[in-house]
């Protein structure tokens, strides 16, 4: 997906960020409910998943590009990163902005690469890595921000994941951050059909005896 840079104030705020575990969801968008997003696709361009399920939602305003709503699907992407020193670059070129769609049209667009979270420093991102020298952070509010690379978008990344981390419609605080990468360690593993280490990793919840920690393995046990 083409994209313009420009270094002015985002229509979207860090209380517009939304981890939406049970859902697998990452929600960047003012709107509250998926009808209202439905709502607005006929005054949006961009990227939706009404005819392909395996798209993202990118939309941006048809009138003057900017963009206004992001829903990416987590679901059977997401791993855990448990290195102490989980070197994410992004501070170097980092810069705050907003990002219009070059090209007003409609498009399928999917965000690539693994989901990683990286439990050292609480930050849920998908981008390789590897990529050259020539990538741009531009994040849109405090915590969420884009991948851009010669002008396309590449990936995302949110920081203090944990902060705008929901259950259903509720806000979670003091949130252990062990227990939710052995959620994730467990969601994984359904994902992928191993159902041995999805019910070894349950029972290792029982470590955690904190109330997020027993309600995440509650959920758990609910899917067995």
């Amino acid at each position: 997906m083409e994209i313009k840079i420009v270094e002015q104030k985002s229509l979207l705020k860090n209380e517009d960020i939304k981890w939406y575990l049970l859902d697998e969801q990452l929600w960047a968008t003012k709107l509250q409910q998926y009808s209202e997003i439905e709502h607005s696709i006929e005054n949006s361009i961009g990227s939706f998943n009404w005819l392909y399920d395996v798209n993202d939602t990118v939309l941006f305003n048809k009138f003057n590009h900017s963009l206004e709503t992001v829903i990416i699907n987590l679901s059977g992407k997401t791993s855990v990163d448990y290195a102490e020193n989980s070197n994410i670059r992004y501070k170097n070129n980092k810069i705050k902005g907003n990002i219009f769609l070059y090209d007003a049209s409609y498009m399928n667009y999917e965000f690539r690469g693994k989901v990683v979270y990286s439990v050292s420093q609480d930050c849920l991102y998908a981008f390789q890595k590897e990529k050259g020298t020539n990538i741009i952070f531009l994040f849109v509010t405090d915590d969420f921000g884009f991948v851009v690379e010669d002008g396309q978008l590449e990936g995302w990344i949110l920081k203090n994941a944990c902060q705008h981390l929901y259950l259903e419609d509720e806000k979670i605080t003091n949130i252990n951050k062990k227990a939710l990468a052995k959620y994730l360690n467990a969601i994984e593993m359904l994902d992928n059909d191993n159902s041995e280490g999805f019910e070894r990793t349950v029972m290792e919840m029982d470590l955690y005896d904190d109330s997020f920690g027993k309600k995440l393995k509650d959920l758990l046990v609910d899917m067995q």
